[in-house]
């Protein structure tokens, strides 16, 4: 199926903000160069049971770090937000990169809190770049750590998981909060984007609250796929009532074309198959399709995923499409000359102009703008009956590498019921990294 309508972008790279219906609430820098602040962004959920969202921040720094061990910032929600973390938990060992990914667990033993998990995706416990995830279990534990006084995590978290061998970068992705097995209980899954004898990449899939070992492994296709790059548990797409899930294989190869990149859907179920519901490939050699993706209801008419090939597009700088229920094509976004890793990040957004539709956030971190190389970009698409192919909103990234676009979240109900933010990170090359907050 053909898209309907081809669009290029128009961005104003040398205005550093345009605003219309959100605001600037706190730009907040890392605390240590080349932290990779603003890595990872996740909503947490009402960790604390205030009533108020919570959100946590990466930053994970790089594997080559001699002394940095990676750091995971928390954020409560309330009716004031002072743009200070309310806690910091570091991970165990220099190069682990801990925060590299982090999620919401939902409440998995049934204690009235949210549960969480961060992973280390080049933790060495079960040899070089083997990665592990450490969960925790609402706000409790964390209330008696401290940086100060040499806390280790391991004391703290609740389980801790590991991959079945080194060099899988176990925890590369996660995804939780969800019920895919139909128990009523939230699950996990882990991506390993090395993992499997034939390095394919594999999920490891956690049910129940069951973390001896897992449930189900689901292994990619073909050696060097990257399979478990990313993955996201979504509402049920399929018909029975159950929650799905996606999983990224972005360096897949495609009808001959290395790294074109596919996307896959799975079912939820009491039995999950190994084999996907739908399969969707990318265009583009070396173009990296299913690099980010999410789920979109009620943004643009027959539009339910959106999906990136952030290295794909004719000029290699990126393509976003917008994929029916089946998977095809309704619309594409092209990038201006100029943007590139269009659509590296990629976040659903619920109406934020009062139309009664969705919205959805483009970022394209290595672009260049008035701030200079690589500062990085994202755009707002408000969602409505027609596609337009026309950004509302455009933020520039501030600091040359920032990256800014690199990562994106939206929490709900982080100021109060209905009033949430949106959090875009840039973890910078060379310097600390930030984030920016938006209402």
């Amino acid at each position: 199926m053909n898209p309907k309508i081809w669009a290029r972008l128009s961005i104003l790279l040398v205005i550093p903000f345009l605003f219309s219906a959100i605001d600037l609430v706190h730009r907040i820098n890392g605390s240590v160069s080349e932290d990779r602040f603003g890595y990872s962004i996740a909503n947490l959920g009402d960790i604390n049971n205030d009533g108020y969202s919570d959100f946590a921040v990466g930053a994970p720094g790089v594997a080559q770090s001699k002394n940095y061990k990676g750091r995971v910032y928390i954020f409560l929600g309330g009716s004031r937000f002072s743009g200070k973390p309310d806690y910091i938990l570091e991970g165990e060992k220099p190069g682990d990169r801990f925060g590299s990914a982090i999620t919401s667990l939902g409440d998995i033993d049934n204690d009235g809190y949210i549960d969480y998990a961060i992973s280390a995706d080049n933790n060495g416990e079960k040899g070089k770049n083997g990665g592990k995830v450490y969960i925790f279990k609402g706000i409790t534990q964390i209330k008696s750590y401290s940086l100060s006084d040499s806390s280790k995590i391991t004391d703290i978290a609740e389980y801790t998981l590991l991959p079945k061998r080194g060099s899988e970068y176990f925890g590369c992705s996660i995804a939780g909060g969800k019920d895919i097995n139909e128990d009523n209980i939230p699950d996990l899954l882990i991506g390993s984007n090395y993992g499997g004898e034939e390095y394919t990449g594999i999920v490891y899939i956690y049910l129940g609250g069951n973390f001896d070992q897992p449930a189900k492994i689901i292994k990619g296709e073909s050696m060097g796929d990257l399979f478990g790059s990313n993955v996201k548990i979504i509402d049920d797409v399929t018909g029975d009532g159950i929650s799905d899930f996606f999983v990224g294989a972005h360096y897949a190869s495609v009808k001959g074309k290395a790294g074109a990149g596919k996307l896959y859907l799975y079912s939820g179920g009491t039995i999950i198959s190994d084999k996907p519901t739908l399969t969707m490939n990318g265009e583009f050699e070396n173009g990296w399709f299913g690099y980010a993706f999410e789920y979109i209801p009620n943004v643009y008419t027959d539009v339910n995923y959106i999906a990136s090939s952030p290295r794909g597009g004719k000029e290699g700088n990126g393509d976003v499409v917008f994929l029916n229920i089946k998977g095809e094509i309704v619309h594409r976004l092209l990038p201006l000359s100029g943007v590139f890793r269009w659509g590296n990040s990629l976040t659903f957004i619920p109406d934020i102009n009062n139309d009664e539709k969705n919205e959805v956030l483009i970022g394209a971190p290595t672009s260049t703008t008035s701030a200079g190389f690589q500062s990085g970009i994202a755009n707002i698409f408000y969602g409505g009956s027609k596609f337009t192919g026309r950004s509302d909103v455009n933020i520039n990234g501030m600091v040359p590498n920032g990256e800014f676009g690199s990562s994106s979240t939206y929490i709900p109900d982080f100021f109060s019921k209905g009033k949430g933010i949106i959090v875009i990170g840039a973890p910078s090359k060379g310097k600390a990294g930030y984030i920016e907050v938006y209402r």
